[in-house]
């Protein structure tokens, strides 16, 4: 199987990863580019990047800086927002402090004449905003029921700017996300009747505040600071300033002596100063290795993960206490519909529709619409439900690849709840496994991963069983080896990928739209009415131009009837009897407009589909379907009732030539169309009957001891195995959450 092999020599800080190249899918489309000098590299099958500091992140920005002294400013904007229903505003932060004092400013967004438009601040710890836009001022703060935040923790802030149903400026400002707080202790929230909704932000960011400024600057460190769905990076500002760039402070209990407390894969999440209040979460493709006394939090990563396949089989898992925060897993497949994840008691839904990721919780609905995660490579979903807050990035990026909400508060729900993972996706391949629970260090995520939580000496979680697990990640066979072969045209070389294949060309070569290699300098191709010849193999070219056919040659000359047009044809202008024009030479013209050879019947033929027909055209070709056909996007051609496919989950079947048909639906999928979940395989219905009958007849005759609500089975019952999903409708307390991942 073709594969090109990569060396990395140094490994990014941020994504440590195996240095074992296996196959892998197409490079994304609209994977962003390493910044500040940063390398991309692929590794153990995922991209990532090589960074010039250890401090950066996935992409290679400077996301963590420290704050005092002299404020830090970034140029950024000016940055034009038009506010509606469907368009909101955010700039949301982390921040740590251990100010005895509580004051101070952490960031400002100003315009040109160096006036704050949004500032975030702290004043006894606790903390506020204020906005200046289109001549209206708001200052907000949490009054003194609100815990305080300079108490050497990783808090969050999150300002919202939206439009309300009555056009009116709605302003939200949350604290933690509300993670276990009522809306009344994290969430400070004003509606204005301004206009227009329209406003210039910028162009700049800074912070702290100036020397002598009412409020001094903040003392501690901030991270991830987003306006919209942007991750700013002060890089360029802080690259001669090392005692600004992370946070020293915090990093500082990360080490003991030259050793990593987390390991050579971990990440690090610390408090300030040398204390160990922290946290390991492994690079993707590593896990932890078991280092009791300490919980899994705390373990050091130190090995490479091994990957599986999600089979028919369910694991369940309990947890006391209450639904995690997020959750976070690497999925690998080329399904383009499925279910990445459901907490059907937080009515949250994560779906996969043609490779784009869908978030749902409640009525919010969040999407990555440039992103595909069904193109064979690893993806890793990170996931943040909170009760005011929902956000879902893909593969540690911004932009594109990240996108957040506010939502209606709604309190976590305790008790009974199935976690389910990559439900209707037979065969993906799963990594990365953890969630996010809270622990005694306030609202420091403390993320663990799912595979150690039936230790039994970590009594929090158990009951997660491993058997039934296929411990690989098979690339599957080779299709460029295959018969048929893949459709590349003979130009091109066919390269294997995981579970699928892409048409490349070979160095110093380029794929037109049509799927031909050509030079690099030929494409796009430079002559604008001719082919592209390369001379060389260093960018230069020469052009040959196409011959055309002419016809109707005309022109049309005045007469003695003032602005009547009279048209006379060249061909006849060097006729001797007709004296106003002369010197039209005839010899050699080719006497036809050939429309070239057949390209349908040359050697090698066009890349049609076999189930397509080649249709000649002046000097060109076209693939086309039969009567009653139609070609889908792939370039096949299906009966018209089957394009598009009108089966949501499933496979279209023409019956007849009359636009019937009927649906063949996946595994776990039923209805006409595929479109509702349940049994699959026709005639299957009367079994359910059957048993119903059979449950009436039986509680009829015994006298049951259940209560009402459990008319069948009591709570904890032991269901047989392969049904081990059942969940009850009413729970007491002290009754376990269910956690549900499927293989």
């Amino acid at each position: 199987m073709p594969t090109v092999p990569v060396l990395v020599a140094v490994i990014h800080a941020w994504l440590h990863l195996p240095l074992v190249l296996g196959v892998m899918g197409s490079p994304p489309k609209n994977l962003p580019s390493c910044l500040n000098g940063g390398a991309q590299n692929i590794s153990e099958e995922r991209y990532g990047c090589t960074c010039v500091l250890p401090e950066m992140d996935r992409q290679c920005k400077l996301t963590r800086v420290t704050v005092g002294g002299a404020p830090t400013e970034l140029l950024y904007g000016p940055l034009s927002v038009t506010l509606n229903r469907t368009h909101s505003f955010r700039i949301g932060l982390q921040y740590i402090t251990n100010d005895p004092t509580g004051n101070g400013t952490l960031l400002s967004v100003r315009n040109a004449s160096k006036q704050a438009q949004i500032s975030f601040f702290l004043i006894a710890g606790r903390p506020g905003f204020l906005i200046n836009l289109n001549r209206y001022a708001l200052i907000m703060q949490f009054n003194g029921t609100v815990a305080v935040t300079n108490d050497n923790a990783w808090h969050h802030l999150d300002l919202f700017l939206e439009a309300d149903a009555q056009g009116k400026l709605a302003v939200y400002f949350l604290l933690d996300r509300c993670r276990n707080s009522a809306a009344a202790l994290c969430q400070l929230h004003k509606t204005v009747d301004t206009s227009p909704l329209s406003f210039e932000f910028g162009p700049t960011v800074q912070l702290g505040a100036e020397p002598g400024a009412t409020l001094k600057s903040f003392d501690g460190c901030l991270d991830k600071i987003m306006i919209n769905e942007e991750v700013l990076d002060f890089y360029g500002v802080l690259w001669q300033q090392p005692s600004k760039r992370g946070c020293q402070k915090a990093e500082q209990g990360c080490k003991q002596g030259d050793k990593k407390v987390c390991g050579p894969y971990g990440m690090c999440h610390n408090a300030l100063s040398a204390t160990d209040m922290l946290t390991c979460l492994c690079y993707p493709g590593y896990k932890p290795n078991a280092s009791p006394p300490l919980n899994p939090d705390r373990w050091p990563c130190e090995r490479a993960s091994v990957p599986w396949s999600t089979t028919a089989a369910e694991y369940n898992a309990r947890f006391v206490d209450i639904v995690p925060a997020r959750v976070r897993v690497s999925i690998r497949t080329r399904k383009m519909t499925f279910t990445a994840l459901v907490v059907a008691s937080w009515n949250l839904h994560l779906t996969v529709n043609y490779g784009i990721p869908k978030l749902r919780l409640g009525a919010v609905t969040i999407e990555l619409k440039k992103v595909n995660v069904s193109d064979g490579n690893w993806h890793l979903y990170e996931i943040g439900f909170f009760p005011s807050f929902i956000e879902i990035q893909i593969d540690g990026l911004d932009k594109d690849f990240y996108r957040a909400s506010r939502v209606s508060h709604s309190p976590v729900k305790s008790g009974p709840a199935d976690l389910v993972i990559a439900r209707d996706a037979d065969g993906a391949c799963l990594d990365d496994a953890w969630v996010d629970f809270d622990s005694n260090w306030r609202n420091i995520q403390h993320d663990y991963p799912l595979e150690v939580i039936a230790n039994p000496w970590y009594a929090r979680h158990t009951d997660w069983p491993v058997q039934g697990r296929q411990q690989s990640c098979s690339a599957g066979i080779s299709l460029c080896n295959s018969d048929p072969k893949p459709p590349c045209d003979p130009s091109a070389v066919c390269v294997d990928e995981w579970r699928g294949y892409r048409c490349d060309c070979i160095a110093g070569m380029k794929m037109n739209p049509k799927g031909i290699c050509l030079p690099e300098q030929c494409v796009p191709n430079p002559c604008a009415h001719g082919a592209c010849n390369a001379t060389t193999m260093d960018k230069n070219f020469t052009c040959t131009c196409d011959t055309a056919c002419l016809d109707d040659a005309w022109v049309d000359f005045d007469s003695n009837w003032r602005n009547i047009q009279h048209d006379y044809p060249l061909e006849v202008i060097a006729n001797p009897w007709y004296a106003r024009h002369t010197d039209w030479p005839v010899q050699g013209r080719q006497q036809s407009c050939s429309a070239g050879i057949s390209l349908c019947n040359s050697d090698p033929k066009p890349p049609c589909d076999p189930s397509a027909v080649c249709v000649d055209e002046w000097r060109g070709y076209r693939c086309d379907c039969i009567a009653g056909m139609k070609m889908n996007p792939k370039g096949i051609c299906l009966p018209e009732q089957c394009v598009p496919n009108p089966c949501a989950h499933g496979a279209c079947n023409a019956t007849t030539m009359d636009k019937n048909f009927t649906c063949t639906c996946d595994t776990g999928w039923t209805g006409d169309l595929c479109e509702q979940r349940g049994v699959a395989e026709a005639g299957f219905a009367w079994w359910w009957i059957l048993l119903i009958v059979l449950l009436i007849i039986l509680i009829s005759e015994k006298d049951f001891t259940g209560s009402i609500d459990y008319s069948v089975f009591q709570p904890g019952f032991k269901l047989p195995n392969g049904h081990q999903r059942y969940t009850p409708d009413r729970m007491t307390n002290g009754s376990a959450t269910q956690v549900v991942l499927l293989e």
